[in-house]
């Protein structure tokens, strides 16, 4: 159980990075989106980058997370459940501040996002294995 926990919260690390990462980047190439952060004023292709960034954030940290548990099958599972709590908190912080259906979408996404990059660890796994034994 410990190394479940350990593994979720280094997932929820690397989440922080890779958001991070990802912001800095659509800062330095998108202009616009660097005029818009400061009072939100996002326009409807920025909101969908937006959680685009998140869904790929979300995917490969769960990926990590299930890497760092040694590929426990509920990693996916509880590193997404943390995610969606901790968002949810955040975004009753920031609600009006976006579209309800911004907030709606990125809760929608979480729990498949970080599934699939928990189910895709194992299978990287499982593919490295028959290759070097190939």
């Amino acid at each position: 159980m410990g190394r479940v926990i350990a593994s979720v919260i280094g997932g929820l690390l690397f989440f922080s990075l890779a958001e991070y990462a990802l912001g800095t980047l659509a800062i330095g190439l998108w202009p616009e989106y660097a005029a818009a952060i400061g009072n939100r004023a996002f326009t409807l292709g920025m909101l969908w980058s937006r959680l685009a960034a998140g869904a790929a954030a979300t995917t490969l940290a769960a990926l990590v997370a299930a890497k760092l548990s040694k590929n426990n099958r509920v990693v996916g599972f509880w590193f997404g459940v943390s995610l969606l709590v901790l968002s949810v908190l955040w975004h009753l912080h920031i609600w009006a501040k976006y579209p309800v259906w911004y907030h709606l979408t990125w809760f929608a996404i979480i729990i498949p996002a970080a599934l699939f990059g928990g189910r895709r660890s194992k299978r990287l796994s499982r593919n490295r294995a028959q290759g070097d034994s190939a």
